[in-house]
């Protein structure tokens, strides 16, 4: 976008301003800006998409998130643990390219702000003016110190400083802008503006487009009878007024030194229109440029990276929890990783070899080959180990029917093993109902058996263990996490209240 802005605002600049074309002109910035937009999301590079096996997965429940892994050798629950996948902390900092892209946004964010003020300002302006309607124009006259300005079909003056001449002239001249639209021409310029602030000649490209609006309006003041003199005395006279918002076509919002030059000019021959018709072989050449250059570096080297994603590929285990799986793929011809408890997918930017990058999570992913160059596990935030799991095959639970009795011996309240949190298990028809009263969420499991139970939204195993009298001591979530039935209500005890805030 910055490259095409810049090419033909420079040919604008040195072939076409000067010239007394001005709906050519009009057409060629509007054009500029048509084609920062439309052209980039063109491409005529062939995009080879890789396929790959989708994986089948549960879709875990968001809030199943009490499971513990192992790290360094020490418990971490799944809240924390899946934290540490897109925390930036983990990383170890903030990239410089990860910093500058927040800034970019940030500024981006404060520009469009400031275009919904403005915005906001003019409707306001409109809204407390006495207004009358004629041939679909609206004019509104305020008692505010402003200078006669427009904005689509509402024309904005304060009749006290302008004599009957004066007020007689500034109507043709908003009325024109007015009638050809200049007020989307402003939008879409300031709209630009947002997105590619970072270009210094964003602005010029700005000014450009506003001075011609203003030469438009000009032209169509003199082409009804007002004396041209007389006319630019008053653009004179008038040139100290407080001026308008910037998203508003103003009588005072442009040099008035080249507007007047351009009143005396006598019209351009149309031999000059070569000029502005040779932008487009000018544009064919410099989108065919950046293809050229940008395409290859996008795409090079397609069946090198088939082979690299087909030894990536699979599926991985964290250490020491049998149900916690990621998924590496190729998804559109990138690296992707997805998450086995929240169906979650991160793609990744390769940066050398085995090293691959998430910029917007600062999420850096290596992959460790075993000795006779397989990869045999995957590194993510140089300290989370996962293990590549061959042959990796997703088993189909089966529900099976439980008498209702059956069902209510395991009713009752669990505490987790080492620290407050309590859940409640309520029986339902062929099913039971899991309460986590932290965070008020209800999770739904199947039996698949009279002890083991899942959930058909998500990789959530739950085992019950009996003693020897057959009476449910326990439950164990993901092949380790224990939780101990116990008797106590959890909202009548401080510790279940603290944990259900």
């Amino acid at each position: 976008m910055n490259i095409i802005l810049s090419g033909l605002y420079f040919f604008y600049y040195a072939l076409c301003r000067s010239r007394k074309l001005l709906i050519y002109n009009r057409i060629f910035l509007l054009g500029t800006i048509v084609s920062c937009i439309v052209l980039p999301l063109i491409s005529f590079t062939k995009d080879i998409r890789i396929s790959d096996r989708i994986p089948i997965l549960f879709d875990l429940h968001s809030t199943i998130i009490n499971s513990t892994g192992m790290l360094n050798g020490q418990v971490l629950e799944t809240n924390e643990f899946s934290k540490s996948l897109v925390s930036p902390l983990a990383s170890g900092g903030l990239p410089l390219s990860s910093i500058l892209f927040h800034v970019y946004l940030v500024v981006m964010l404060g520009l469009a702000i400031r275009l919904i003020r403005q915005l906001l300002q003019v409707r306001k302006i409109i809204k407390k003016s006495s207004k009358y309607r004629a041939d679909d124009l609206v004019y509104c006259d305020i008692t505010k110190e402003l200078a006669p300005c427009s904005f689509f079909n509402y024309i904005i003056v304060n009749k006290k400083l302008l004599s009957l001449d004066e007020y007689r002239h500034v109507l043709k001249h908003e009325e024109a802008h007015c009638r050809q639209w200049h007020s989307i021409d402003i939008l879409l310029i300031e709209c630009l503006h947002i997105a590619l602030w970072i270009n210094p000649l964003m602005f010029g490209l700005k000014k450009s487009l506003k001075l011609n609006l203003e030469h438009l309006a000009d032209e169509a003041v003199l082409a009804s009878g007002i004396h041209p003199k007389k006319y630019q005395y008053q653009l004179l006279a008038n040139i100290s007024k407080v001026t308008p918002l910037p998203v508003m076509n103003s009588l005072q919002s442009s040099k008035l030194k080249q507007r007047i030059l351009m009143m005396n000019m006598g019209p351009s021959d149309k031999i000059h229109l070569i000029k502005h018709l040779l932008a487009v072989p000018f544009l064919l050449c410099l989108y065919i440029t950046i293809q050229l250059v940008d395409g290859p570096h996008r795409y090079a080297d397609n069946d090198a990276l088939n082979k690299l994603y087909d030894k990536l590929t699979g599926y991985y285990q964290y250490i020491g929890a049998k149900h916690v799986l990621i998924h590496i793929m190729n998804q559109d011809g990138k690296l992707a990783l997805e998450q086995s408890w929240d169906n979650r997918t991160i793609s990744f930017e390769q940066q050398q070899d085995l090293n691959f990058y998430n910029a917007a999570e600062q999420f850096p992913l290596k992959f460790i080959e075993s000795a006779d160059g397989k990869i045999a596990k995957v590194l993510a935030f140089e300290e989370d180990v996962w293990n590549k799991i061959e042959d990796y095959k997703s088993v189909a639970k089966q529900e099976v029917m439980l008498p209702p009795e059956s069902l209510e011996q395991l009713e009752g309240y669990y505490q987790y093993q080492g620290g407050d949190r309590q859940l409640k298990i309520t029986a339902a028809p062929n099913k039971i109902v899991l309460h986590e009263f932290w965070t008020g969420n209800d999770i739904t499991l199947f039996p698949e058996s009279s002890t083991l139970f899942f959930s058909k939204r998500g990789n959530f195993p739950l085992e019950f263990i009996r003693n020897e009298h057959g009476t449910v001591i326990k439950a164990i979530a993901f092949d380790k996490d224990i939780w101990h039935k116990v008797k106590t209500n959890p909202l009548s005890t401080s510790a279940g209240d603290k944990d259900n805030h």
